[in-house]
């Protein structure tokens, strides 16, 4: 089961694909048009739960220009060498053109299994395949960058990348004032939901027992 954090930053990319957008201008590789939702990726010879957390067609569904994967990874998973190079083939068969594989983290140690194991190209008897997905470490990324009044949505990913860090009080009430100020009751409820979701047990403690976490 997907965990707190997993489904936050995926609820974002659904709800906000400028997100990813942005995420990616933050790298000076910006898209060449919006991102565009789709479900294209999936096709009925792969059913064996073979499916991207997230895919974009860039420009317009009419007239796309290229794709982007979105995979949010958390964790070492092995069976990643095999699901996301299948992902990046089905979209190039769709489409007819080139895309990216995005991989969103939030810890060192998942960015180095990429770099070890994802990255060096495989293959056997002469063949070679190689795969390097764009990787977006959101807790490297300043939470200023993140927390931003103008850009309210990104609060929580704000949170994904520094829950565990030394400074996550400091970002989650940040957040919480963030998202209680700039966003409508019922999209500020959500977002607080999934925001208190992803701290640990004192930190939600303290947010819902003061200001912050009154709804």
């Amino acid at each position: 089961m997907p965990s707190a954090i997993h489904t936050g930053i995926v609820d974002v990319l659904e709800a906000h694909p400028e997100a990813l957008t942005y995420l990616l201008e933050l790298r000076g590789e910006a898209p060449q048009g919006p991102l565009v939702p789709t479900t294209g990726t999936r096709t009925k010879a792969f059913i064996l739960e073979r499916r991207v957390d997230r895919a974009f067609l860039v420009g317009s569904q009419s007239a796309p220009v290229g794709f982007v994967l979105a995979e949010v990874q958390l964790d070492v998973d092995q069976e990643k060498g095999f699901s996301w190079p299948l992902y990046m083939e089905l979209g190039r068969s769709r489409y007819r053109f080139e895309g990216a594989l995005v991989v969103l983290t939030t810890a060192q140690h998942v960015r180095d299994w990429i770099e070890r194991d994802i990255v060096p190209p495989t293959g056997q008897y002469g063949c070679s395949r190689a795969l390097r997905p764009t990787v977006l470490a959101l807790d490297a990324i300043a939470p200023e960058l993140l927390l931003r009044p103008d850009r309210p949505y990104l609060a929580t990913l704000a949170i994904a990348g520094h829950a565990n860090a030394p400074d996550a009080t400091v970002v989650a009430e940040a957040a919480v004032d963030m998202t209680l100020d700039r966003l409508p009751k019922r999209l500020a409820a959500d977002q607080l939901d999934a925001i208190l979701g992803m701290v640990n047990e004192a930190l939600r403690a303290r947010l819902e027992r003061s200001d912050h976490g009154a709804s």
